[in-house]
């Protein structure tokens, strides 16, 4: 019982790390879309763009090496906190452009 439950914790390690490493390299394609799109500033969306890369490679290096990475953390999911803080109080207090179209002339 006790090495099903070791187990069990030391996949859960594995698993949460194989997620953020999609997660960072998903996240660094949308932050290229918005990037191309303009909406929001490019030096905003260059940061999440460099955010999120980061948090896709210290996703991996922590797989390939498990226990000599811990004391990057902090430095590897910093950027991204800010990046997401600053963009949604950018979004919130901006907005996004309308189309101009509105229910009325949607058929």
């Amino acid at each position: 019982m006790h090495a099903l439950a070791r187990l069990s914790i030391g996949a859960h390690d594995a698993a949460y790390q194989l997620g953020l490493f999609f997660f960072g390299f998903g996240s660094t394609l949308f932050c290229y879309l918005w990037f191309r799109s303009g909406y929001i500033p490019r030096a905003l969306a260059g940061f999440g763009m460099f955010a999120s890369a980061l948090v896709g490679i210290c996703a991996y290096l922590f797989i390939l090496y498990p226990k000599g990475l811990y004391y990057a953390i902090p430095g590897c999911y910093a950027p991204i906190f800010f990046f997401e803080l600053i963009m949604a109080f950018w979004l919130l207090l901006k907005r996004l452009p309308t189309s101009g179209m509105t229910s009325a002339t949607v058929r």
